[in-house]
């Protein structure tokens, strides 16, 4: 697994950072082979949405990231996992950012993106 990533869904690994001094979080997702590989995401326009022949090496939503795969047809089950995961990288993040000051306590993220 890529170092600060977890796995989201199909080959699409998310890292979520804590903007500093902030409850905002900056959100990228990116695809990868078996062999740690970055992937484009192909005929696929920053938003997601279908761009015949444009890639982008990266994207920034999950909703982006959901129109993508789900043009590969992921199950209901798949797409749960997927939410697990962003739970599981935003977590990360805020203990990443909260260890220079010594609070570990989680904050509220439902006011989060």
């Amino acid at each position: 697994m890529p170092a600060g990533f977890v796995h989201y869904g199909g080959d699409v690994y998310c890292q979520s950072t804590q903007r500093v001094g902030s409850n905002l979080f900056d959100l990228v997702f990116q695809r990868y082979t078996p062999a740690g590989d970055t992937l484009p995401f192909v005929n696929c326009d920053a938003t997601g949405r279908f761009t015949n022949g444009k890639g982008v090496p990266f994207l920034r939503s999950k909703v982006a990231v959901k129109r993508f795969l789900d043009r590969d047809g992921l199950t209901a089950e798949e797409l749960e996992k997927m939410e697990a995961a962003m739970t599981e990288s935003k977590e990360k993040a805020i203990v990443k950012a909260r260890v220079g000051t010594c609070d570990t306590t989680l904050v509220d993220s439902s006011h989060s993106r």
